[in-house]
């Protein structure tokens, strides 16, 4: 865990598109900081990035009790009062970099059963190595455009793992607003929670500031959801997102074009 640090130096210098694309991310986001504090921040995230390819491994590779981090699980009440009501629960989560590793270290901390939702990699050998990795803790691994294997999994009564907080394009997205900027967002949460009736629980893990340990964070079900305006609901979850961002900013996964497809797309 100590080489991520270092790990995300190396990448800071090397890989200048994504450099330029987390800047540019959060020049939208903080409009109000400077240009200093901005490139600080950039470099910030680049560490969080290499600990995350730590994680990645260590969750890929090693048993739940060869992770040696301290975890604290806040709101779990909120997720075993869902599960009550026999229509499984949508445990809504975003794309931070701490995602992989509090995945894992949900299951094994609470031994409940859950499928996660991922987008199936183009590369045949890379997507063996995830699926694998990954359904070492969640049992069931579901392709994020298999609609009807998640609502099998919601109507066992079964907890399903998404994260649709990257950009959204084409005919199926809808403009909601995200750090004051209208983007393209994926209206699916409320889709999936009208036709199975699950309950919404939102889910962040966060990395404690020295870099080893975790708060597992979930949320009270989302209120009034799904309503009848999809804009709304999707503002909703974008918001619930960005508390989090502005939180813990380093950590959210500025390296991918969260503005592509917005009133400021980057360029």
């Amino acid at each position: 865990m100590r080489l991520g640090p270092p790990l995300g130096h190396i990448l800071h210098r090397l890989v200048g598109r994504r450099r330029h694309i987390a800047q540019s991310n959060l020049q939208r986001a903080f409009p109000e900081k400077t240009p200093g504090n901005i490139d600080a921040l950039v470099y910030a995230h680049f560490q969080a990035l290499g600990i995350m390819t730590m994680e990645m491994l260590i969750t890929w590779w090693k048993h739940g009790g060869q992770i040696p981090a301290k975890i604290e699980i806040t709101g779990q009440e909120h997720l075993h009062k869902a599960l009550k009501k026999g229509n499984g629960v949508l445990l809504l989560s975003a794309h931070f970099t701490s995602l992989e590793i509090g995945g894992a270290l949900l299951q094994r901390d609470t031994q409940l059963d859950i499928h996660g939702m991922y987008r199936p990699h183009e590369n045949p050998v890379f997507e063996a190595a995830i699926k694998k990795g990954r359904q070492r803790w969640f049992s069931t691994m579901i392709a994020r455009d298999d609609v009807k294997q998640m609502l099998r999994s919601l109507k066992k009564g079964l907890i399903v793992w998404y994260a649709p907080d990257q950009a959204y394009g084409g005919r199926n997205s809808i403009q909601a607003l995200f750090f004051g900027h209208n983007v393209a967002t994926n209206p699916g949460t409320s889709r999936i929670a009208k036709l199975s009736g699950a309950p919404v629980i939102p889910y962040f893990p966060i990395r404690k500031s020295n870099g080893l340990d975790y708060e597992l964070r979930l949320l009270p079900a989302i209120e009034n959801f799904p309503s009848h305006d999809l804009s709304a609901d999707a503002t909703k979850i974008n918001q619930l997102i960005e508390n989090v961002a502005r939180e813990y900013p380093e950590q959210y996964y500025w390296v991918h074009r969260r503005f592509k497809y917005s009133d400021n797309p980057i360029k």
